[in-house]
């Protein structure tokens, strides 16, 4: 199936080959109309500035895209601006023959343009969707709940935080999204009450692995701090797109890096600081617990692969997550099966009459014969001196 125009979608190449085609065309619009503003992502144009001028660049777009395999649509263009200037834009595409959309705002790029309004009622059905997916993940977690994790931690709240990163102010609409995760996702991963998931635990979970947490991010909070570091990061593009200017490449890999790290560094230093409270006042053996969280978590960070043999069965995974934030593993014995003692993890671990030393002693030797037999053949391989 041949394509009439654009590249394929997915194709590794397709940013590169919309420089080479677009780019010229991009000059010779502003050369047209240099007083307007014309932001292009990949294929997505736009342009800001006076009605007569932007329906002049767009007519010139009309007129010399094709040669570089660009087809603007015009009755799928919109022209967002306010009410008052509606009469005066009408005039300026009519009398260029642009049947053109008008609009107080719209989508634009992952963000809203202009009307508060309408930004609103955009962003309502994707909160609704969010939270409905949130509580279909909580359903299906019970039964395997690292594929889930992996999903929602590295895919699913990605979506909301790239909306924080374009749009200020989006906190106050993404309310329903944190009850969802606080009053199902959390307590279905890992199997306890509601009433057990209190601020402070809330606000640990939040944290980033190497802070002791399980990076599961409450963006009613941290939505301004995002923004501000995409605004910061933009700073060098934002100039060049404002002034017309060239963009000078190696200043704006710096400027996004530097935003990068500040935010990093910013956000590391205030989840340390909430741990540390905590450690304050926790007693002994929680502390110790707070002390080695950070750099006990490589195993959450994995993506579930059966190749690489990363998974793990649901009571694994969660008895791990469980004993990481200080949770007793579910179906855990009341009394050892050696001395009839009562069984904590620390017994466990270290009774010498009961039967998990053992276990984990054949367990270790029997991975280590597996190895082995890999490497060389199972007939070279004893496992007893």
């Amino acid at each position: 199936m041949l394509s009439k125009e654009g590249v394929t979608q997915g194709d590794l190449l397709a940013m590169v080959l919309y420089g080479v085609a677009l780019l010229p065309l991009a000059e010779i619009l502003q050369k047209e109309q240099e007083d307007d503003m014309q932001p292009w992502y990949a294929d997505d144009a736009a342009m800001m500035g006076k009605a007569p001028a932007v329906a002049s660049c767009f007519e010139k777009l009309i007129e010399v895209g094709p040669h570089f395999g660009y087809h603007s649509e015009p009755a799928k263009s919109f022209v967002i601006c306010p009410l008052a200037d509606e009469a005066m834009a009408k005039a300026a595409f009519d009398e260029k023959d642009l049947p053109v959309k008008y609009c107080r705002g719209h989508r634009y790029v992952g963000g809203f343009v202009e009307s508060t309004a309408m930004e609103d009622r955009w962003i309502e059905p994707m909160v609704e969707k969010w939270v409905s997916g949130i509580k279909a993940l909580s359903k299906v977690e019970v039964r395997y709940p690292q594929t889930v994790y992996a999903g929602f931690t590295q895919s699913l709240q990605a979506e909301w935080q790239y909306l924080c990163r374009c749009v200020p102010g989006v906190e106050k609409h993404l309310g329903p999204v944190e009850d969802a995760i606080h009053q199902h996702f959390i307590p279905a991963l890992l199997e306890i009450n509601f009433e057990e998931v209190s601020e402070e635990f809330r606000h640990l979970l939040s944290n980033g692995v190497k802070q002791g947490g399980m990076n599961l991010r409450n963006r009613v909070k941290g939505a301004a701090r995002l923004h501000k570091s995409s605004s910061k990061a933009s700073e060098v593009l934002a100039k060049s797109l404002m002034e017309g200017a060239a963009l000078d490449l190696v200043l704006h890999k710096q400027c996004v890096r530097k935003a990068g790290a500040e935010a990093r560094k910013e956000r590391c230093e205030e989840e340390k600081a909430f741990v540390k409270c905590l450690m304050e006042k926790a007693p002994k053996a929680a502390k110790k617990r707070l002390e080695r969280m950070g750099e006990t978590g490589a195993w959450l960070t994995v993506t579930p692969n059966k190749l690489n043999g990363t998974i793990l069965s649901a009571d694994e995974w969660r008895d791990n997550a469980r004993l990481r934030v200080g949770l007793r593993p579910h179906r855990l014995c009341e009394r050892c099966d050696g001395c009839r003692a009562g069984l904590s993890i620390e017994h466990a671990l270290s009774c010498k009459k009961g039967g998990l030393v053992c276990q984990r002693h054949d367990d270790t030797r029997d991975e280590a014969g597996s190895l082995a037999a890999m490497a060389l053949t199972k007939s070279r391989v004893s496992y007893r001196p």
